[in-house]
């Protein structure tokens, strides 16, 4: 569920709204924007830190604005490199907490092909390290 707060984490800063821009775990034909997904189960690190992988699938109007929204995202996840901070609760769905976060092992941007509708999709991964009350 980290991957949900990462979502709300990157609405606060201005990447999209979730539902219409950005998508928890799928990516719906025919509609642009940004989608997460878990990549493999959450591991323990040490006693009290978790590990999630994620991905990053995007999908712009044109294969150029695709590109970039995930380009933006990773800038951003680069700048914030080795900083911590608590993810945001959401509001009606999950008060759950997750602190102590920090964007690690951010991949480049992979072209991963056409979609039914001959548009490019991106993905852009990364792993969170976090602590989860």
């Amino acid at each position: 569920m980290v991957t949900l707060h990462i979502l709300q984490y990157l609405e606060d800063n201005g990447f999209g709204t979730m539902s219409s821009s950005l998508f928890f775990e799928k990516l719906p034909l025919g509609k642009s924007g940004v989608a997460i997904f878990s990549r493999g189960g959450e591991a323990n690190y040490g006693r009290a830190r978790c590990v999630q992988r994620f991905d990053l699938y995007s999908r712009g109007s044109s294969d150029l604005t695709g590109y970039d929204k995930l380009d933006k995202i990773r800038s951003f996840f680069a700048d914030s490199y080795g900083e911590t901070c608590t993810l945001p609760t959401i509001s009606g769905v999950s008060n759950r907490q997750y602190r102590n976060a920090r964007i690690t092992a951010i991949d480049n941007i992979e072209n991963i092909g056409l979609d039914d509708n001959d548009r490019v999709i991106y993905r852009l991964g990364a792993e969170i390290i976090y602590e989860k009350n």
